[in-house]
């Protein structure tokens, strides 16, 4: 397209306009943008307050922090929070006393490794739900 470089009638004037408008959208309307997949230098994003998004999800930041909010109202932080740790919980060195097996009669010191057996086991998970409740990792 030449268009005329010193139009006098006012309406060449429109209609050089418009096919220039009309060329431009038909460009517009099939060029591709290139997808983004990495950044050439970091992102700088501001301290702002939380968007209301209409749908899908929006970041911003907030004292420093990074955020994550959707549309339906919920904010997100994006640092994972520190776990808490629990305490060290020790059991006895040879938890189980008793045989692998039953004797093939009453024995009064298999009963005995048995009963020995079981308190163990209840005195280790104690001290185990004790540490998990004092971290807090789970609730009483």
């Amino acid at each position: 397209m030449n268009p005329d470089q010193f139009p006098t009638d006012q309406n060449r004037i429109i209609q050089q306009l418009e096919r220039r408008i009309a060329d431009l959208e038909a460009r517009v309307g099939t060029a591709q943008g290139a997808p983004i997949t990495r950044a050439s230098s970091s992102f700088f994003i501001p301290n702002g307050s939380a968007p209301s998004p209409e749908g899908g999800a929006a970041f911003y930041v907030v004292g420093g922090q990074m955020r994550w909010a959707s549309s339906s109202g919920s904010t997100y932080s994006l640092i994972p929070p520190t776990l808490p740790i629990g305490a060290a919980v020790v059991g006895p060195a040879n938890l189980f006393t008793s045989s692998g097996s039953a004797p093939g009669s009453y024995s009064s010191s298999h009963s005995t490794d048995m009963a020995r057996d079981i308190n163990n086991l209840h005195t280790t998970l104690g001290a185990l739900l004790m540490s998990l409740r004092g971290a807090p990792l789970i609730q009483t």
